[in-house]
């Protein structure tokens, strides 16, 4: 990963999403639908700016979740692609 960064890198989006916002993976979380461009599962996402799952929220309220959750790369765990 990227210490210090922002946002996940563009491997890990290219990886979870292909950097598609609206995009959708029915069994990627153990049975629960991830979804986004960061592919959130919904325990992860919780309801955050008030949309019940990530892809149904804009650009913008994703990536402040993915702000957070990354935390400059100390969140690269919550991300199959940093395994």
């Amino acid at each position: 990963y990227v210490a210090g960064s922002d946002l996940p890198p563009d491997w890990v989006i290219a990886r979870e999403s292909g950097g598609d916002y609206t995009a959708i993976n029915p069994t990627g979380c153990g049975g629960r639908t991830c979804g986004g461009r960061y592919q959130f599962d919904p325990n992860t996402w919780g309801g955050y700016g008030g949309y019940q799952y990530a892809q149904d929220a804009p650009p913008d309220v994703q990536d402040a979740r993915a702000r957070e959750v990354w935390a400059g790369g100390a969140g690269c765990s919550h991300w199959a692609a940093c395994a």
